[in-house]
This record gives structure tokens, C-alpha cells and sequence, in this order.
């Protein structure tokens, strides 16, 4: 199959802007998708465009521009709709339920990833409707319903350990792990975090590893808080904040850790005051 020299150009260009994108190279990232965006525009390819309007999405989200991130993911969407691209379609559903999710809009996110799932399960998509059971669990958790989380996050593992797709059964334990640990049973909660953590370990650099790290460090970091181990608190606690900081979507989790490494220092205090 022939690709004729702009067109050519323009794939190059949008594949190399989502490289840029894993690798959290957002300012080259950006530039680059929008001169796809430019280069497919000129040669008149929709569905071009459609792609790096969701690479876009995907940028803003990750940088905290929510607006923008909606706006250029319902673009995208309207798009594939008039091109009846049904599997991009749920792609970009998929990506609107984690934008709305970041701020802490569930029931969006919820019926977002809820429309999504019943594309893919029309099209027999196995690997898409796994990670749809782990951001509907991660939503459920958020919202506190512990037990419903907890059967989403088991479907997640189960269909990833069928798929024997490691990167999401490293997240699945991950997200088991944090829901023992708000349930109050903590070794349960340490043993699936070490072992989603050592599961992340084993993966390239990408953003989403780097925030898988990061979230069980947070996580063992405040189990170890509660168990009175302040240093290790602290540094676990450090380290996820580091990688936190970095991305703009997860500000709000660099701060509570500023939070909690606040409170482990206080009562590390206490304690050598005392003693």
C-alpha cells in the first residue's frame, strides 16, 4: 500500500509527537502534534487530525489544562463519529472518563467509561475492557465504595493475568492494594503494593510506570506513617511526591504527600522529644 509524501510526513510527525508524550517530553510533544495536526489538515486527513487531537488530549491532561483536554477530546470524538470509527470512538470515551476523573467528576467519568466498555465488549476488545474494570474500580474507590472497587480491580487482574499483560497486573495489584489498605488490613495492603511496585520495576521509564511507582510509594509511604516507621515514611513518601511534582495532572497527590511527610515529621518529633 502506497502512502503518498505529505501524508507519509504527517504519520512520521504524530508518531513522533507521541513518543515525545510517553517519554514526558510535553513541550516537544505538543509542537510536534500540532504540526501533524497542521500537515493532516493540508492534505485533508480527518481521521489524521482526529489522532492528534486525542494525542493532544492526552498531553493537556497530563500538563492539568483540563479544558483544553476536553475540548480537544470531544473534537476528536465528533470526528470519529462522523467517520463511524467505532474502536476510536471508545478510545476517546475512555480518555474523557480520565480527565473528568482527575477533577474529581466520578459520575462522568463513570458513564464515560461505562460507554466505552460496551463498545469494546461489541467488539470482542479484551485488553480495553480490562483496563475499563481498573478505572471504574479506581472511580468506585475514590468514592469510597470499597467492596464494589474491589470486584472491578479482581475483573482487571483476572483479564490482564488471561492476557499475561504485566503492566496491568502490576496496576491491578496496585489498586487492590490501596483498597486493603483503606479497609484497615495492612499486610494484605504491603504485600500486593511490593508486589505491584517490584512488578513496575521491571518495565521501561514511561510516564505511566513512573506514576505506577509512584503511587504505591505514596501509598506504603502513609501505611508506614500509621505504623509509627517515620523515616521510611518520609523517604517513600519523597520519592512519589518527586515524581508528582513533575506532571500536572498529579499536583494534588504531590501536595497531600507534602501533607503526610508534614504529619511524619511532627510525630517523629514527638517522639524524640518524649525520648
Amino acid at each position: 500500500m502506497k502512502v503518498n509524501a505529505p501524508v507519509g510526513a504527517a504519520n512520521c510527525l504524530w508518531a513522533l509527537g507521541v513518543i515525545y508524550e510517553t517519554q514526558g517530553r510535553s513541550q516537544m510533544a505538543l509542537s510536534t502534534l500540532e504540526d501533524a495536526r497542521s500537515q493532516y489538515m493540508g492534505v485533508k486527513s480527518d481521521l489524521g487530525v482526529a489522532h492528534c487531537l486525542r494525542s493532544l488530549g492526552r498531553l493537556h491532561r497530563t500538563q492539568g489544562s483540563y479544558e483544553a483536554a476536553v475540548s480537544a477530546a470531544e473534537e476528536a470524538k465528533a470526528m470519529y463519529t462522523k467517520l463511524l470509527d467505532q474502536n476510536d470512538i471508545a478510545h476517546t470515551l475512555l480518555l474523557l472518563s480520565l480527565i473528568y476523573y482527575d477533577q474529581g467528576h466520578y459520575s462522568n467519568a463513570y458513564s464515560k467509561v461505562e460507554e466505552a466498555m460496551a463498545i469494546y465488549a461489541r467488539r470482542g476488545e479484551k485488553i480495553s475492557i480490562a483496563i475499563c474494570f481498573g478505572v471504574m474500580g479506581s472511580i468506585l474507590f475514590k468514592q469510597r465504595r470499597y467492596d464494589e472497587a474491589h470486584r472491578c480491580a479482581e475483573e482487571a487482574e483476572n483479564e490482564f493475568v488471561k492476557l499475561r499483560n504485566r503492566e496491568g497486573i502490576a496496576d491491578s495489584r496496585r489498586l487492590l492494594g490501596d483498597i486493603y489498605r483503606m479497609k484497615g488490613e495492612y499486610d494484605k495492603a504491603c504485600s500486593l503494593l511490593e508486589e505491584a511496585k517490584s512488578r513496575f520495576a521491571q518495565h521501561d521509564n514511561s510516564l505511566n510506570v513512573r506514576l505506577g511507582l509512584a503511587d504505591c510509594n505514596s501509598s506504603l509511604g502513609k501505611i508506614s506513617r500509621l505504623h509509627g516507621q517515620y523515616d521510611e515514611a518520609i523517604k517513600l513518601l519523597d520519592e512519589a511526591r518527586t515524581t508528582y511534582s513533575t506532571i500536572g495532572s498529579r499536583k494534588l497527590d504531590a501536595a497531600e504527600c507534602t501533607q503526610e511527610i508534614d504529619l511524619a515529621l511532627k510525630a517523629r518529633g514527638t517522639c524524640e522529644q518524649a525520648g
